[in-house]
């Protein structure tokens, strides 16, 4: 009988822990740490206990490697978000570069960096006209009628490195188209140029006009010549100023043999 009665109390201390005794036998090693003065009943309690403390950890520990799944699953996603953005730019930009390419083969003007400045002494400046150049050299341009691109003076020369010439002026000036043709370029995707205008024409030639404040045509526009392209300004550069070139087959020439300045 006493043996049923330790039982019963034993069986009842369990069950208000909530933790009964045929739910986990005692851990091994916990067991061993047990001073064999213990009574069975005392062993089996502090068993009890063990058990349920660990099975809280361990359902813990399951809530935080849950968590912490979940955490890193938002990141990864957050990543992925980011990583998809940077492709679509990256795109864009690829895209631009490759039309800026396509623009610069057209008109095979193979611009890369800002031309250097040549400054002629004060009393080499001249005063610009609208007339055209001797026969002699008006012959060599073939059937293009050329004419200055707006009045003002020639600050500085052609150079191979300035490629064109600059010519002085006030801001919002008129530029005007040096000779007939096809607009094939009008931005300021070129470095150096700021906003510019190209103009084809026929013979292999090309006329450049840069710096400009406010670009007045687009690309695929038709322009007669004296037609007002541009306003002058000093986009991309130190001074007011319109930087002119003349490109024959892709290289630069002298505007000055083509169009005379007095």
């Amino acid at each position: 009988m006493n043996w049923l009665t330790n039982c019963g109390h034993g069986l009842f201390l369990l069950l208000s822990l909530s933790v009964p005794l045929w739910a986990a036998e005692c851990p091994a090693d916990f067991a061993q740490t047990l001073p064999e003065s213990l009574s069975p009943k005392e062993r089996d309690l502090k068993c009890s206990k063990e058990v349920a403390r660990r099975a809280e950890v361990a359902r813990q520990a399951e809530a935080q490697k849950a968590k912490k799944a979940n955490a890193n699953a938002v990141k990864a996603e957050a990543e992925a978000d980011a990583a998809r953005a940077e492709a679509e730019r990256l795109r864009a930009e690829n895209a631009r570069l490759e039309k800026e390419l396509a623009q610069a083969r057209a008109v095979n003007a193979p611009v890369v960096s800002k031309p250097t400045p040549v400054v002629q002494n004060s009393g080499s400046a001249v005063a610009a006209s609208p007339k055209v150049a001797s026969t002699t050299v008006a012959a060599e341009a073939g059937s293009v009628d050329w004419g200055w691109p707006t009045a003002g003076k020639v600050t500085t020369g052609f150079t191979e490195q300035r490629k064109g010439v600059d010519i002085a002026g006030k801001m919002g000036q008129s530029v005007v188209a040096s000779a007939g043709g096809n607009v094939v370029y009008a931005g300021s995707g070129m470095k150096g140029y700021g906003k510019a205008v190209i103009v084809q024409h026929g013979n292999g030639y090309l006329s450049t006009y840069a710096h400009n404040s406010k670009l007045l045509v687009k690309e695929g526009d038709i322009v007669k010549k004296g037609e007002k392209i541009a306003e002058m300004g000093n986009s991309d550069a130190e001074e007011i100023k319109l930087h002119f070139e003349i490109r024959k087959f892709g290289k630069p020439v002298d505007p000055t043999k083509y169009i005379s300045v007095e």
